[in-house]
Order: structure tokens, then sequence, then C-alpha cells
């Protein structure tokens, strides 16, 4: 089945208005097939029909909000409508429909607060791509603990905790003021760390920059069984690296866009296309956000004992 999230636009004249603002709520399904909806103004309700023409059913509108995303969408504008790169094939579906009679290109009226035409970040996030292997050094320090019982007992947080920032260097064609929240993909450092991903909020302007970061760490409590006399010690390694690299994160458009037209065609004024049915290509409603990041990834996990004959130190959660 079919899903479409319709909204009636303002803008016509006042005769051909509704007291409310409609929408279709999103456990209404329309039947396969369906590829465009009319909105009856003498009745109230949209109609769905097919490639053919043939009608597939009327469906009663709602004021009910709709939901997005939460933190990941935003509402798309009439602005953004002639950004989407593959604009020219809505158009042209208008046209084979409906003909090229004078029309507007609406989405999201102002007077409904959720709307069906969203523009969203990509749900693969944003995936960095390091310019180069990131510069990994290695310290060495003798840890300190307790003597308790015969072991050498001491903590020590262990894992990678990652610092960057992250700079917006091309910001999307799309009007988008909002923040987004967006989940950003490290990839793992050998011997360091395994991929990362962490959320963090992010701007669509040039020049702006972002602390993106995540901290893994744990603390693990280390015992060392060792005998009198014994000139036995612990000793923590720390990688710290240097990580630069950039990357993108897509912005897509989906929901419907409606024509709007003057005068009644087919026997009506407003006629809606889901921009996702005929832009399947997600490049042809999509604009990117590019950036690039800079930090550190540190990781404190490796022990060693030395000078210490019975036994080896032990991890355990603390």
């Amino acid at each position: 089945m079919v899903k479409f999230f319709a909204l009636l636009a303002a803008g016509l004249p006042l005769a051909l208005q509704v007291a409310a603002v409609p929408s279709l709520p999103r456990d209404i399904t329309f039947p396969d097939g369906a590829s465009k909806i009319a909105f009856d103004d003498d009745n109230k309700v949209f109609i769905a029909f097919n490639s053919a023409d043939k009608e597939l059913g009327t469906f009663p509108v709602t004021t009910r909000s709709l939901t997005r995303r939460a933190g990941t969408c935003v509402p798309m504008t009439n602005d953004d409508i002639g950004k989407m790169p593959g604009i020219d094939k809505l158009r042209a579906k208008a046209d084979s429909n409906w003909g090229t009679g004078k029309r507007k290109e609406v989405v999201n009226d102002p007077g409904m607060p959720e709307s069906p035409a969203n523009i969203c970040a990509d749900d693969a996030g944003a995936v960095v791509v390091y310019d180069a292997k990131p510069d990994c050094k290695t310290r060495t320090n003798d840890a300190e603990g307790t003597l308790e019982g015969g072991k050498i007992i001491l903590e020590n947080s262990e894992g990678a905790n990652l610092k960057t920032t992250t700079t917006v260097t091309k910001a999307s064609t799309f009007g988008i003021s909002n923040k987004i929240g967006v989940a950003f993909h490290f990839p793992g450092v050998a011997d360091v760390s395994d991929d990362i991903t962490t959320k963090s909020d992010f701007t669509n302007t040039q020049g702006d920059a972002n602390e993106v970061g995540s901290d893994q760490r744990t603390v693990q409590r280390i015992e060392q069984t060792i005998d009198e006399g014994q000139n036995c010690k612990l000793q923590l390694s720390t990688n710290s690296c240097s990580v630069t690299g950039k990357g993108s994160l897509k912005m897509i458009a989906s929901g419907m866009l409606w024509f709007e037209y003057g005068k009644r065609v087919d026997g009506h004024f407003k006629w809606g296309i889901p921009i996702e049915d005929v832009l399947t290509d997600i490049n042809d409603r999509s604009s990117a956000i590019e950036f690039k990041t800079t930090g550190n990834l540190d990781a404190s996990s490796h022990f060693s004992s030395e000078g210490c004959k019975n036994g080896t130190a032990v991890a355990t959660p603390a």
C-alpha cells in the first residue's frame, strides 16, 4: 500500500478557500497505484487517482496535526520547491496531467503548524572520511595505586574519548534555518578505537562550527597480585590521535507538492503530487551540507606489568 501525506495550500481567492486547512492523517492508506491527489472543495474530501485518471476512492479530511522526526526535519517552504534538482520532472508531470495553465506551486500552508512536506536529514547520517591516516602517538606512564592484602589495586578509565570541531564548508541550497540533529559516523582507528557514532546539532550556515564528540570511557578496577619484596609496577598506555576529515549530509525533500490552478482542471482547483513518487532518485530531491572536522581521539585501554612474578594483572568494571 502507498501512503500519501497531503495539505491544502493557501493563496487562492477567499471564495475558493475552506474554513480549516485539512491534512491526510498518517493512518490513511491509499490503494496501490495512486499517483495523484485532488482536493474536492465542494465535498471537503481528498480523491485519489491512478495514472490513467481512474478514481480510486475518496478520503475525509482531518485537522489533526502530523508529526515529524524530532530534530531531523524542518518544514519545506515554497522557496525550496525550485531548489530541488529534479523539479522539472515534477513540473513535466503536472503539465502532462493537467496542462500548462496558470498555476501556483505550493507546500505547507503557514496556517498548519505540522505539515506533510518536509526536508529531513538523511537517515544514514553524516559519514566522516579522514583526510589521511590519523596521526597517533602512545604515552606510557607508571600507574599509582594502593597495596591491599598482597595486591596492587588501581582504577583506570578505559575506552575512547573523541573531541572534534565540525565546520560547515558549504551550506545546502535549501533554506534551512533550524538546527538539525545529526548522527555523525567516525571510522575506527586501528589499535585505538572501533567505529564511533555520535549525535550532535548541525546548522546550515557556511562557516558555522559545532562541537562534536563522544566520551565512551568506563572506569576499570585493576588488580595485580604481588609477593613480598617484589619490585612490581603497573604501566598504563594512552593512545592519542589527531584526526582531520570531511563529509556531507544529504537534506532530502519529501511529501506533497500542490499545483493550484486559477480555474478548475478536471473538476478541481488543487492537484497534488507526492514528491518522492516522481523523484525516486534521492539526488533529484536533495541538497547536501558539506563540512570539515578536526580534533583528537584519545584511548586509554592498555596496561602492562613489570617485575611482577606472581600472576598477571586483571581488570574488571569498577
